[in-house]
This record gives C-alpha cells, sequence and structure tokens, in this order.
C-alpha cells in the first residue's frame, strides 16, 4: 500500500480522539508519554517502513492494547502473552459487540475468517470508533458499497508505458482481485498522471502524495467543503482562496468533482454523470463541467486554465 494515501485517509476518517476517552491517542496530535513511545517501537512495529497512526493502551502503559499502523493493526493482551495482526489489505470489516459485559471489537478478513476479539476496555464511544475504523479500512482498499462494478484495475507487472495507461478506458464490470489492488491502481494513477509536463503547476493545484503541504490542502478542502462517500478519497485540490485556507475551489476525488465557488454553495458531479467539460471564452477564457462556470485563480492564465481543464478530463474518463 502507498504509506502516504494511507496516513492522509486516515486522518481524513480520524480527526481527533476526543471521544474515545484518555486511552486513546493519534500519533502525532496526541502527547504520548514515552513508556508508550517505547512499547509501540518494541513491540507493535516490525515491517519497515511501518508507521503508527493510532494506540489504544487499555492496560499497563500499552503493554495491553492495540496500534493501528499504516500497513497493519497489530493487538495484545495478557501482558502480551497474546499478540496478533492483521494486514490492512486484508481486513473485511469490524464488528463491536461484547464478551462477558467487555466491550471488545472483531476483525473479519477477506476469506471470512474471524480474528481473536480486540478488548477495548477503557475505550468511550466504541460503537463510534468502529464505524470509522470500518470507513477508513474502506477508503483505502476502494470498497463501495454503492458501486462496486466499475473500478479500474491496475498492476504494475503488466509494464504498461505511462501514455497507455493514461489513455486506456475504464475497465468495466470488474472488480479488484483483491482489495489492496484498488489502491495500488489510485497511487499509479496519480504517480503517472503528474510526470507529465502539462499536469505540473506551479501553485494553487495539489496532489496527494506530493509533499506534506499537499496532503493538508486537500485535507482542508475535505473539511471545508466536501461531504465524501464511502469508499471516496481526495485526490487533488485547487485552491482559489486569497490566504491559502482551500475552503473555496475544486477538489478531485476517486469518484467525482466537487466546486465550491467563493459565496456559492457547493456543487457536487459525480464522474458518469459528467457530459461535458469545457473552456470557453474569446480574451478570458473559463472552465465549465455541465454548463455551470468554476472559479479558478485570479493568476491562472489561459494556458494554465486549459491544463487544468485536461486534467479535469483526464481524472473523468480514467476514473
Amino acid at each position: 500500500m502507498n504509506s502516504e494515501i494511507v496516513q492522509a485517509a486516515f486522518h481524513q476518517v480520524f480527526k481527533s480522539s476526543q471521544p474515545y476517552g484518555q486511552k486513546t491517542f493519534i500519533i502525532g496530535v496526541d502527547k504520548i508519554n514515552r513508556a508508550i513511545k517505547r512499547n509501540i517501537v518494541e513491540h507493535y512495529l516490525e515491517h519497515e517502513g511501518e508507521v503508527p497512526l493510532l494506540v489504544f493502551a487499555y492496560v499497563d502503559e500499552l503493554n495491553n492494547g492495540f496500534v493501528l499502523t499504516n500497513q497493519r493493526l497489530v493487538w495484545r493482551y495478557l501482558d502480551g502473552q497474546e499478540e496478533h495482526d492483521i494486514d490492512l489489505e486484508d481486513i473485511q470489516r469490524a464488528e463491536a459487540g461484547s464478551s462477558f459485559l467487555v466491550r471488545v471489537m472483531r476483525i473479519t478478513d477477506v476469506t471470512g475468517k474471524e480474528y481473536p476479539k480486540i478488548y477495548m476496555t477503557g475505550m468511550d464511544n466504541v460503537d463510534q470508533f468502529v464505524a470509522q475504523f470500518n470507513e477508513f479500512i474502506a477508503l483505502i482498499n476502494g470498497i463501495d458499497d454503492e458501486d462496486t462494478s466499475a473500478w479500474p484495475s491496475y498492476n504494475d507487472e503488466t509494464k504498461r508505458t505511462s501514455a497507455t495507461v493514461m489513455t486506456s478506458p475504464t475497465v468495466q464490470n470488474r472488480t479488484p482481485s483483491n482489495n489492496g489492488n484498488y489502491l495500488q491502481f489510485l497511487a499509479g494513477f496519480i504517480e503517472k498522471t503528474f510526470a507529465q509536463r502539462e499536469f505540473i503547476f506551479d501553485r494553487y493545484v495539489y496532489h496527494i502524495g506530493r509533499d506534506s503541504k499537499s496532503n493538508e490542502k486537500i485535507q482542508k478542502a475535505v473539511s471545508a467543503y466536501a461531504n465524501l462517500k464511502n469508499g471516496e478519497a481526495g485526490l487533488v485540490c485547487c485552491d482559489i482562496t486569497a490566504f491559502g485556507g482551500a475552503e473555496d475551489g475544486v477538489l478531485l476525488t476517486n469518484q467525482g468533482i466537487y466546486v465550491h465557488n467563493p459565496f456559492e454553495n457547493v456543487h457536487y458531479f459525480p464522474y458518469r454523470e459528467i457530459s461535458s467539460i469545457e473552456l470557453k471564452g474569446i480574451i478570458v477564457k473559463d472552465i465549465y463541467i455541465n454548463g455551470f462556470k468554476i472559479e479558478s485563480p485570479t493568476c491562472f492564465g489561459n494556458t494554465e486554465k486549459q491544463n487544468f481543464t485536461t486534467l479535469l478530463r483526464h481524472f473523468k474518463d480514467n476514473l
């Protein structure tokens, strides 16, 4: 899995640990004591490039608890005598339940196997946490309950050239061979798209995984005006605000385009419902989606507008 996309998806879903009480911590947001940090490194991180995202320490400074990383979910209890883990791409769903009056979370993998229960003793709002966890898993694994019949597929092993990938039509009526395949497609799609010269913008246009500033811009746009659906992820944003707040502009996801012009209501265009993306005008040109004018940064010239129009069409035709 692409680590930056997974981390961006996590912060898109889990914005705060406050609903879950004092034993739940979001890495990089909440203050964590030295003992918990030591236990994370010594007992929960095993793979190269593995990064912790969220910690729940219900007994003895994380001798018992679980850690959600960018690769796995790892949980321990009985002071570490019992330890289990599962790769994120193998998780089908989580369910909240009880065992002898103790709240637990049960994980089922893509084959239907149920893993040993995870004790949630001391966590507040367990049902809410499990719902958000499932939203996160659906997002990174590309599971869309509304429509799984039109997923594209992508595999680096096919060694297609960038030109072939960019011009290939969406593969219809085909679901990924595994849950990680759709994420691999998105990562490859983004990488190859922004390797093209016409899609390199000096500023105002940001794509996921480019750098921390770009990820932050996309998160701000999502928070300001996007109502993301299950399995939908923010991928690119165009920030048209004067001070860089990203609360106005355009957000491209894997399912459609959100447009928030200043002082107007948000407009959402699912890719399957877009009939036209046009650049119109004689001297000063403007971009239109289905006849609706979208505002662009004031310093965008006609060349930048043409390139952004091409980018919108490219997403519409290939996602």
